[in-house]
């Protein structure tokens, strides 16, 4: 009989116990620090994509407010070199080509 309760076993085999007991606990605590990674990370993305679609809608109400208003400039009258066929008094049709007032018809 043992003095006291417990498992008893020789040198070896308590060496090769212990070392699967540290091998689990180093497992154990690697998955548990990967866990509490991932458990922060799945946290941090609504807030992350909420940011970017953010983002994506001010850059597109950018590019849009830049198109209207590239809109509304390419309708108003310039001044610039213009070609085209014209009218004359005579009922001829001739090539006219100058600089001055131009705008856009369609």
């Amino acid at each position: 009989m043992a003095p006291e309760n417990g498992y008893w076993t020789n040198e070896y085999s308590g060496r090769l116990i212990f070392q699967a007991l540290r091998t689990y606990r180093l497992d154990r605590d690697h998955w548990r620090d990967m866990y509490w990674e991932q458990n922060a990370a799945s946290i941090e993305y609504p807030d992350t994509v909420m940011l970017r679609l953010e983002q994506i809608e001010k850059g597109t109400e950018a590019r849009e407010a830049a198109w209207k208003k590239e809109l509304w400039r390419s309708t108003l009258p310039g001044f610039g070199f213009f070609a085209g066929p014209s009218y004359t008094s005579a009922g001829d049709f001739q090539l006219a080509v100058g600089f001055g007032i131009v705008w856009k018809l369609w």
